[in-house]
């Protein structure tokens, strides 16, 4: 009886605490100036593109270093279509998260046929293989110079409802926030649901899961979609907040933050990755304004992080919670 009462009021605490956040995050642009607006909307997008890494390293166990070549996929995709043929956000937006679906496939394909750090490795030459295709086709792709947003806003409903693209927007940054929670809701339900049950036996055993019958190699490879199609909606979304895109998204660099943001929220909590991914927003840019040297300070943190919180902070608060 007593750990029934226990369970409901921690289900009751969350969903207090979801609420009260939802309240702030839709009060709180109407306090901040352009450019905190735009910062929040920047850790929004960066919490959206670390839960859907969550899919891939905290489900299923895979520990891919070029999720954000699809990342950057579905960006560079929705701006070219944009500028380059005047087509509508929806349309753009399409192609790039098709983009990515397709790059996602061609990535698990062939890196589930390695196993252990043969699966790190295919990614690592994946990542490299687009970052120097995207640097290197200018006439595509903009090379360094990257590509701009020329357009400073775009029809949501036609006639009804337009989007801005300027820093600090307030439609963009409640479009951000509606699809960060939306892709929760998702990717909650997906975790849950009899395909979520596959992805962790996978992770906890996969010999196991082979043995039952399971092709534990396709499933990966829908992981990698499913977690694809998300980090392509995030790819979207700062392409439009930044009005630009460049060859750095597609890199390695961008995913080892990713992993870095999930192992410090904590792997397979959805909410974790996405909450470590907000406060490093803010965390980086308080440390870029105190010193230059913030990378020695920055390290120390994620060493100390690791050593004290091995399952990531919402894990570490979820074994507290169910230990008392």
């Amino acid at each position: 009886m007593n750990m029934e009462i226990s369970s409901k009021r921690r289900v009751i605490l969350y969903y207090a605490c979801g609420g009260l956040l939802f309240i702030i995050l839709c009060l709180i642009p109407f306090l901040l100036s352009p450019y905190q607006k735009f910062l929040l909307t920047l850790a929004l997008i960066y919490g959206l593109f670390a839960m859907s890494y969550d899919i891939v390293l905290g489900y299923v166990g895979l520990v891919s270093v070029c999720h954000a070549t699809q990342f950057g996929i579905a960006a560079y995709g929705a701006i070219i279509v944009m500028e380059r043929l005047g087509s509508s956000l929806w349309f753009a937006s399409l192609i790039g998260v098709s983009l990515s679906i397709v790059v996602a496939w061609i990535i698990g394909f062939f890196s589930t046929r390695a196993r252990g750090s043969g699966f790190i490795i295919m990614t690592i030459i994946f990542a490299l293989a687009f970052y120097t295709v995207t640097l290197t086709w200018t006439n595509f792709t903009g090379g360094e110079n990257g590509l701009i947003l020329s357009t400073r806003s775009a029809a949501v409903i036609p006639g009804f409802l337009n989007l801005s693209f300027k820093v600090g927007s307030v439609s963009l940054y409640y479009l951000t926030l509606i699809m960060l929670i939306v892709s929760y809701l998702i990717c909650r339900r997906i975790m849950s649901s009899p395909l979520g049950m596959i992805f962790q036996a996978i992770k906890g055993n996969e010999e196991r899961a082979k043995a039952i019958g399971y092709s534990v190699d396709r499933y990966k490879i829908i992981a990698n979609i499913i977690a694809g199609v998300f980090a392509s909606v995030a790819g979207i979304l700062f392409m439009l907040a930044n009005s630009f895109v460049s060859a750095d998204m597609v890199g390695v660099f961008p995913s080892a933050e990713v992993i870095i943001w999930t192992l410090l929220g904590g792997p397979g909590t959805l909410v974790g990755p996405m909450l470590a991914a907000i406060f490093m927003t803010y965390f980086m840019e308080f440390l870029r304004a105190l010193t230059e040297n913030y990378l020695i300070i920055l390290g120390l943190f994620f060493f100390f992080a690791v050593i004290l919180f091995p399952d990531g902070v919402v894990g570490f608060i979820r074994d507290k919670l169910g230990s008392s």
